[in-house]
């Protein structure tokens, strides 16, 4: 047995390493050569399949069925890896499939067919596809103890992959369509319905068994695969849980008062492990707990071990994960989820520059919408369990005014400490202008020794009791679910009144400071005025006039060179099952990027054309590039309605402009109704640099997309950018 000594030694030792390993950490990229299951049309893809399935001889009846979900697979997933979600040969990944190497260390044939991937999403969740493909999500492996834990999730995926139960599912399906008539309309319930509910649960818990009897043939432990199922049941909580902390917020004078901190937080229920599962496409937690149980007694774990591969690696790669979530939640604009799991890392990593800068961002993006005068923050703290309620909380109980003052007094100080990050400085120059609407001038934050005497004056509140840095002996070591199992009532600090007044002692002492208010109160002047401006009639009939120019002569942008981000096309038909007619949408596809290329020669802009499906494999940086245009674009979007806002990795996109000689990027489609006899065109051109946006191109018109129509759209929009 390790000495205590010695496990200390060594957690301390790892943890120095994570320190050093994560001090300029970045968000994780693709990496190496990339996958041909990337950037293989489709099309491709569906005839291959199609030709293994006739090899196999099936019966009429079912490959009339095989062929549609061959078609509808590959073209969804394909849809799924293009979209930047998916990452490939990072190091989440090769651990993954390291990790996998051994569940089919006996079955060699499998291993070139089974690929593990890493999605970059908060939720909790993997599952394979019949083609090979395994995809575990970065917030499941956030939340796991071990790597055996891991490794019994995989073996339960690979069961999926080599039953082919996705296939047999759809097949059940259709097999139920057309048989079952009677029963169904008898039940109530929808073919699709009653055939996924009755057969998912089926495979799942055949997925449980065979998966198990995988991962017993490894030299794995068994003795942590009940807390795999705690896993599932507290999904809905962040990685761990650990008590919000203000302080990173607060110093000797600028704290918070009680009325941010809820006085008693809700407990933790966890999902009802025997809840009625029978409209539910996978058995209950308890129904498969019990299970697993049964199937283990009796047997063994001596000799066995949590680790195949490597824990220092588990420890790294779970780490990781956790880093990723923040940036991932302020993707998904969960803004109080953001700074509660930044603010959990930060009390392991004090001062770790990505985590701070993803908390400012949050706080920043959270200022902007309380300013929005068409917006309200709809905290949902009154459903959220456990610690991270305190957070929702928080946000909650923040003013507009006080949400600004937070943010760049937060943002502020960053900058003083990178006065070279450019990201950090647009983002306080924004702040200052949003302050500006807010505040006339600084006088309010202006406090000398004497009156901050007396606003402390007789003030007990202040005196710390040295209690609060006491904790129990291995409570460092505890797991999520240890805590969730033993949880303890934990006192908050008060705050003071008005304490917002307080913010910025330290920076009215700076006269860089001052002036930066002073540009920030003047461009929010500006805007004002530029809003009053259109609001009168006057202004109104200067917009219309415009209007009526650029639908006369065009926009008119003078743009020398523009890159074009994946064109999109989508062909529509409401008479077919799936809806979308997917061979005639991948030939729309390469015809459109093949307009752009063609017309850019007779328009005065020239064109750059980034495609996935066009990119050669040894082209990872453009993957990763069309990855991080595409998450800007999104926010962007997201973000219409505001006042521009800076992007959440505005450094990396930054630099791509840099590099492809531009700042404008255009993002365009065309959906197309068949039957209806309908199309939309969009082209909208974003100056990725600052987030200025022109939109070229909006029409819905009552027509097929016609060759001589399509081209005519895509001759307009690259005039408009370059004339």
């Amino acid at each position: 047995m390790k000495s205590f000594f010695s496990i200390l030694a060594g957690f301390l030792l790892s943890f120095n390493l994570f320190s050093q390993d994560f001090a300029d950490y970045s968000p994780l990229d693709c990496v190496g050569d990339i996958p041909d299951i990337f950037t293989t049309p489709s099309s491709e893809k569906y005839k291959a399949e199609l030709a293994e399935i006739a090899r196999n001889g099936v019966s009429h009846s079912e490959m009339a069925t095989m062929d549609q979900f061959a078609l509808e697979t590959n073209f969804v997933i394909d849809d799924m890896l293009q979209s930047g979600i998916v990452l490939f040969n990072d190091e989440v990944s090769q651990y993954l499939n390291d990790i996998m190497s051994v569940l089919l260390e006996n079955e060699p044939e499998l291993q070139d067919v089974v690929n593990v991937y890493t999605l970059r999403t908060e939720n909790v969740n993997a599952f394979a596809t019949s083609r090979g493909s395994i995809f575990v999500t970065l917030g499941l492996i956030s939340q796991l103890e071990n790597e055996a834990q891991l490794a019994y999730i995989l073996a339960h995926e690979l069961v999926h992959v080599r039953e082919q139960h996705l296939l047999n599912l759809y097949l059940k399906s259709a097999a139920l369509e057309r048989g079952s008539q009677d029963l169904v309309k008898e039940s109530g319930l929808s073919e699709s319905i009653l055939s996924e509910n009755h057969y998912s649960k089926e495979v799942e818990m055949e997925a449980d068994i065979f998966g198990l009897e995988r991962f017993l043939s490894t030299n794995y432990s068994y003795s942590t695969l009940n807390t795999v199922f705690d896993v599932f049941k507290y999904a809905y909580l962040p990685f761990d849980e650990v008590p919000f902390d203000a302080s990173i917020f607060e110093d000797e004078y600028y704290q918070f008062p009680e009325k941010f901190f809820k006085e008693e937080l809700d407990p933790i229920t966890g999902t009802d492990e025997d809840a009625d599962d029978s409209e539910s496409t996978h058995p209950n937690i308890g129904t498969r707990r019990k299970a697993l149980r049964e199937a283990l007694e009796g047997k063994s774990d001596e000799g066995r071990t949590n680790y195949l591969v490597s824990e220092e690696r588990f420890f790294r790669v779970r780490e990781i994960a956790r880093f990723e979530l923040p940036m991932l939640y302020l993707q998904a604009e969960a803004l109080a989820l953001t700074i509660y799991t930044g603010n959990i890392l930060l009390q392991k990593y004090p001062g770790n520059k990505y985590l701070r800068k993803t908390v400012g961002k949050a706080l920043y993006v959270h200022s902007k919408y309380s300013n929005d005068e068409d917006y309200y923050y709809e905290s949902n703290y009154k459903e959220v369990e456990g610690e991270s309620q305190q957070a929702h909380y928080f946000m909650k109980r923040l003013r507009r005014d006080e949400a600004t003052i937070l943010a760049l007094r937060y943002n502020w100080r960053i900058m003083q400490e990178n006065p070279d990050d450019d990201e950090v400085r647009s983002l306080v120059e924004d702040l200052f202008i949003e302050l500006g609407f807010q505040r006339k001038g600084l006088e309010e934050f202006n406090f000398d020794e004497k009156m901050l005497q007396e606003v402390f004056s007789g003030d007990e509140s202040e005196s710390e009791s040295g209690d609060e840095d006491e904790s129990e002996d291995g409570d460092e070591n505890l797991s999520k679910y240890d805590k969730i199992r033993g949880k303890k009532a934990e006192t908050v600090k008060p705050g003071k009144t008005e304490y917002w007044r307080l913010a910025f002692l330290e920076e009215m002492k700076d006269e860089t400071f001052e002036a930066a208010f002073e540009a920030g109160l003047e461009e929010a002047n500006e805007r004002e005025k530029e809003r009053e401006f259109y609001q009168t009639y006057e202004g109104q009939r200067a917009w219309k006039t415009r209007q009526k120019t650029a639908k006369k002569k065009g926009l008119q942008l003078g743009i020398d060179k523009v890159i074009v981000i994946n064109p999109n096309y989508l062909k529509l038909n409401r008479k077919m099952e799936s809806g979308i007619e997917y061979i005639e949408t991948e030939t729309a596809q390469n015809k459109y990027n093949a307009y752009f290329e063609e017309l850019a020669r007779n328009t005065p802009v020239s064109v750059e054309l980034l495609d996935v499906c066009q990119l050669e494999a040894n082209e990872t940086r453009a993957f990763n590039d069309i990855r991080l245009l595409n998450d800007w674009f999104e926010q962007q979007l997201q973000q219409d309605d505001l006042s521009l806002t800076t992007g959440y990795r505005q450094n990396e996109i930054n630099d791509i402009a840099d590099r492809y000689g531009t700042d404008y990027f255009l993002w365009t489609g065309v959906f197309t109704f068949k039957k209806q006899k309908k199309t939309f065109l969009y082209g909208i051109l974003f100056d990725i640099r600052t987030g200025r946006r022109e939109v070229v191109k909006f029409e819905y018109i009552n027509k097929r997309d016609r060759q001589f129509l399509i081209r005519g759209h895509v001759y307009d929009m690259l005039n408009q950018i370059g004339s």
